[in-house]
């Protein structure tokens, strides 16, 4: 991906497109922009595998929206995390989504809890993303909108009865942000234990 991203750089260095001053700066947007297309090809195939269409539509806006701002575990490289989103994902297709459709009041107050636990858990700080405290207080704020926003949306889906596969992949998509921040959380504690045992 690095090297992709060095081509297409230098290509945009050759046509004086860009200047050779913020040349890292697009490297790393460059790279970024790449990471994000892959990411959604890879989502895309196994949506059609799946044929899980809209439900892989509903689940990845759902995740994106409030991913981008609660953070959470982050895997240390690109490709490790890209296999890991794949099998997550696949494993949510085939398994997860049949039982939260079997169990679908349980998991609705399974997902009402993990609203209020985001909201209250978030957002995290990790090795890959460090936020500061002006960062946090705006992260909070716009986290607290999405989910007022995405409980009015699943109170619609449950009251207008919507398709239950769309339902089960809106609330694992919830659910699955929740997991990252406490697997975030857990690494952090764990993390600052072994400092003050080094210490």
């Amino acid at each position: 991906m690095h090297k992709i991203a060095g081509k297409l750089l230098n290509k945009l260095l050759e046509f004086e497109l860009i200047s050779v001053e913020k040349k890292d700066n697009y490297q790393y947007g460059i790279e970024m922009l790449l990471m994000k297309i892959l990411s959604i090809v890879v989502i895309g195939i196994i949506a059609i595998m799946t044929k899980k269409y809209m439900e892989t539509i509903i689940f990845y806006f759902t995740f994106k929206s409030l991913r981008t701002y609660t953070n959470g575990y982050h895997s240390k490289y690109y490709w490790s995390c890209l296999i890991e989103s794949a099998v997550v994902y696949i494993f949510i297709c085939m398994i997860l989504s049949s039982f939260v459709m079997k169990y679908l009041i349980q998991s609705y107050f399974v997902t009402m809890i993990a609203i209020i636990l985001i909201l209250l858990l978030s957002p995290i700080n990790s090795d890959s993303i460090m936020l500061d405290d002006k960062e946090i207080k705006k992260h909070k704020e716009i986290i607290k909108y999405i989910l007022i926003v995405d409980s009015l949306i699943l109170f619609m889906f449950i009251n207008y009865k919507v398709k239950l596969e769309i339902v089960a992949f809106f609330e694992l998509a919830i659910i699955l942000d929740l997991i990252l921040i406490i697997v975030a959380r857990i690494i952090n504690v764990l993390k600052y234990t072994g400092t003050k045992d080094i210490e």
